[in-house]
């Protein structure tokens, strides 16, 4: 199919890498035409319809693997279907990446070029972060910003941080985010952190002790106790935004942790 018998191009995306020479890009729904994804191979100069069993909707970024560039990461827009899509095979085929994410427009993802395991997406409520390939997910909190639109994400390697392009709140940076936790460091008020996968919290604390952690609505009432390093569901629980601390430091800053 010619890709001018499309809608218009929403995102434009050049492999990094020479010798992969594709351009990759995606148009939008039309009254005549359903979204597609197009790859433009620079060498033999030729369109390929890439687009197969993708649903019909809006793909607002594409990103590949900086260690495999054959490796594509596709974000869409839209309700009621999945919104994180991979491909191993340069567009021959594509996957669902998660279905642990909420379902609200995402808009942007990003491939820690350092560390090609953790993933970044931006979406309507904030920005989610993955160490393992997109098994596990956690909210990011973003400072005085409850939830706020993340519409690009870049990596800025002079200085090792994450910018955050959001809607209505401008420009953020952001630490990157570290790999793993070292098993050697204490635990503090900081050094904890959340995944989310499929209505169940997991609490990753280094320390070898039993620590348990307390989750609060936003009306400070206690909703659950967790204990560390111990997947526990909250099925139960409404959708909404909680924070999690540890019982033992009462003085310590919760994390806040939004469930879907």
């Amino acid at each position: 199919m010619n890709p001018e018998e499309c809608g218009p191009i929403v995102t434009l995306y050049e492999n990094d890498s020479v010798q992969e020479g594709k351009i990759y890009f995606s148009t939008t729904s039309t009254s005549s035409s359903k979204s597609k994804i197009f790859s433009y191979d620079v060498k033999k100069e030729q369109f390929k319809n890439i687009t197969h069993n993708l649903p019909n909707r809006n793909i607002r970024d594409i990103t590949s693997s900086p260690i495999d560039p054959s490796k594509l990461y596709i974000v869409m827009d839209g309700y009621a279907t999945q919104h994180v899509y991979q491909s191993n095979d340069a567009g021959e085929s594509w996957e669902i990446l998660t279905d642990s994410l909420p379902d609200v427009p995402h808009y942007s993802i990003h491939i820690d070029p350092k560390h090609p395991e953790i993933i970044y997406v931006g979406n309507e409520y904030g920005l989610y972060v993955s160490r393992n390939n997109g098994k596990a997910w956690e909210n990011i909190a973003l400072g005085e910003f409850d939830i706020v639109k993340i519409y690009d994400i870049q990596y800025s390697p002079i200085d090792n941080k994450i910018i955050l392009f959001t809607h209505g709140n401008g420009v953020i940076r952001m630490d990157a985010i570290k790999p793993s936790i070292p098993t050697s460091v204490k635990s503090t008020e900081h050094n904890f952190s959340v995944l989310l996968q499929n209505k169940s919290i997991y609490v990753v604390n280094p320390s070898n002790g039993k620590t348990t952690f307390e989750l609060f609505d936003q009306e400070s009432k206690l909703r659950k106790r967790i204990p560390q390093n111990t997947w526990m569901s909250v099925s139960d629980l409404a959708s909404g935004i909680y924070f999690i601390r540890n019982s033992g430091c009462r003085n310590c800053k919760a994390k806040k942790l939004v469930i879907f």
